[in-house]
């Protein structure tokens, strides 16, 4: 990944002004999982959306660079796209009324705090490029994906000792 950072920003190259350019016929992608690309978009307004919240911390650039935010952001994606995708081998989905509660509750898309489907439309197209359709399939797969850490989260046992030793480990490294 690393490598594919230094290439896709590095100097000399076009890094996030040519999006969609194709090479060898295929679109840029960020990371390929499991044969499914996380394309380079994706990654792009995800990197903007975690780069905008430091610098509302004061955070410059270079800083989140330094501390491997594309890498943070990157991992997010890529173990999103692997727990949607076990959460589609396991037929785990989130139904209509769900996704309709989640857009009812965002709120970037109400208007005088009640859902405004005129504002939805017009949020995604201005801000994201994106279709109701298409976002709402997004949306479909994230909120599998949560369904399903939700899962696992919740068949995980850890013993009292098992905490004890962690801590006893933890705590004594200098």
């Amino acid at each position: 990944l690393a490598l594919l950072f230094g290439v896709q920003w590095g100097p000399g190259s076009k890094g996030c002004s040519a999006p969609g350019e194709e090479k060898d016929g295929r679109t840029d992608v960020a990371a390929t999982v499991n044969g499914k690309d996380i394309p380079l978009k994706d990654f792009s307004q995800a990197y903007s959306a975690e780069l905008q919240a430091y610098r509302a911390q004061g955070m410059t650039p270079e800083l989140a660079r330094q501390f491997g935010i594309p890498r943070t952001v990157i991992d997010r994606l890529v173990n999103t796209e692997l727990l949607a995708q076990a959460a589609e081998a396991r037929g785990i989905s989130a139904s209509d009324e769900e996704i309709l509660e989640s857009l009812q509750k965002t709120v970037g898309f109400q208007k005088d705090g009640v859902f405004d489907h005129a504002t939805y439309v017009q949020v995604l197209h201005d801000y994201s490029r994106m279709t109701p359709v298409v976002y709402e399939t997004d949306l479909r797969r994230r909120m599998a994906a949560n369904k399903m850490l939700d899962l696992v989260e919740a068949g995980a046992v850890v013993s009292d000792d098992e905490v004890k030793a962690r801590y006893l480990k933890d705590g004594n490294k200098a």
